[in-house]
């Protein structure tokens, strides 16, 4: 077959897929919930009592588990402190950290002396850390009070304006929802940071499609560990994070389980609101995805073998064939480009950060997650299982496990 007719096929299928999916995408995105236009909460209507429109026996749990978070805790949990919400309750999992996490939590229960924390020694047998911290927090704030409606789970590195917990949750209550996850604004140092985690979050919400989260009958969901709000009922009703004991994912899997109960879901935008790095540098990326790139394919080397060659064809090729001395392929080839370079222009204007110059390095943003997603494939195939946070966990464990 001709050179010609290969790249035209190739450019072609990459302009229909964004021409399609692209567009969808872009609609879906531009739908969803944004939390700095919701009123702020002194202007909610009092409808029930308080300033804010809730009653005063309505209370929310924040569970935060830490492990090794030095850095970033004391800023993170001293925003949830300062929230105005009118009934708050904070909860730090403190998890067999071997840095200063313990002692700068230490500190600050002195300054917020209704700040709970609660250690942890030892990981039971049966469980990843994060997901055994968040269950033993979680418990603790039921057990602790019979008026707890709502349970927010974040990390011990997200810092929330204030108004957050507010805004959420009544917007939460007026729409009847059940779980609502907020996807926060990234923080990015350094060029290659910020274009491979630009790129990351385009694969990832093209991949996942969270707009469709909210409607009852399609299979979407979407779950994210930066912001997942929960109501206590349903929390409840679907075995808590005991079911996601040993599920990597397990952000994403507690939006599984609330859409596969029947529950009610959505998600929205916080970029101006919540932020978080959510990596450090392209190094901190190629360890920081090692817990979730095989399972996010089921631990299936056909799918994810499936996935890089989808990957390659309307990320990259594209860059390649617009050069190509044909109309049929330098076309559609345009069209792509056109497509990508829309999205990193919205990008910046949505989260006030970042570059349109991303665009350019769009290709070899492709390159480095290859390299990164074959690395942690062939470390977790050669190892038999995955390492995280100096835990180990077998293939066939995780295989078993997953939700």
């Amino acid at each position: 077959m001709p050179f010609e007719i290969i790249t035209a096929v190739l450019a072609t299928a990459a302009a229909l897929y964004w021409a399609i999916q692209g567009t969808l995408w872009a609609y879906g995105m531009l739908r969803l919930m944004r939390l700095e236009r919701l009123p702020a909460p002194d202007a909610v209507p009092d409808t029930v009592g308080d300033a804010a429109g809730f009653p005063s026996s309505v209370e929310v749990a924040v569970i935060v588990p830490a492990r090794n978070e030095a850095a970033k805790v004391r800023e993170a949990v001293g925003s949830l402190l300062r929230q105005d919400f009118p009934s708050l309750k904070v909860i730090v999992v403190e998890d067999r950290s071997t840095d200063h996490t313990g002692e700068r939590l230490t500190r600050l229960q002195k300054e917020y002396p209704a700040l709970e924390v609660l250690r942890i020694t030892e990981l039971p047998q049966g469980w990843l850390g994060k997901t055994h911290a968040i269950e033993r927090g979680a418990e603790v704030a039921l057990r602790s009070s019979q008026d707890v409606r709502w349970l927010l789970f974040t990390d011990a590195d997200v810092v929330f304006a204030p108004g957050v917990v507010s805004r959420a949750v009544a917007y939460a209550e007026a729409q009847a929802l059940d779980h609502l996850t907020l996807a926060p604004g990234l923080e990015m140092k350094g060029f290659w940071e910020g274009a491979l985690t630009r790129f990351f979050g385009l694969l990832f919400s093209m991949r996942t499609q969270p707009w469709k989260a909210r409607i009852p009958t399609s299979p979407k969901y979407v779950g994210l560990g930066a912001f997942n709000l929960v109501r206590r009922t349903a929390y409840e009703a679907i075995g808590r994070h005991r079911r996601l004991a040993l599920d990597t994912a397990d952000d994403m899997k507690l939006g599984k389980l609330f859409k596969d109960a029947g529950f009610r879901q959505e998600m929205g935008l916080a970029p101006l609101m919540l932020r978080v790095r959510w990596q450090l540098g392209v190094g901190g990326m190629a360890r920081g995805l090692e817990k979730n790139v095989y399972g996010s394919f089921g631990y299936r080397l056909s799918r994810f073998t499936l996935a890089l060659v989808g990957l390659w064809v309307t990320h990259f090729l594209p860059y390649l064939t617009v050069w190509v001395d044909h109309p049929w392929t330098r076309g559609p080839s345009g069209f792509s480009l056109l497509f990508l370079l829309g999205f990193y222009i919205g990008s910046v204007w949505n989260e006030k950060s970042g570059s349109v110059f991303y665009w350019l390095a769009h290709p070899i943003s492709v390159l480095l997650l290859t390299w990164i997603m074959l690395r942690l494939v062939g470390l977790a195939l050669w190892r038999g299982g995955v390492r995280w946070r100096d835990d180990f966990y077998t293939l066939e464990t995780l295989k078993r496990n997953q939700v």
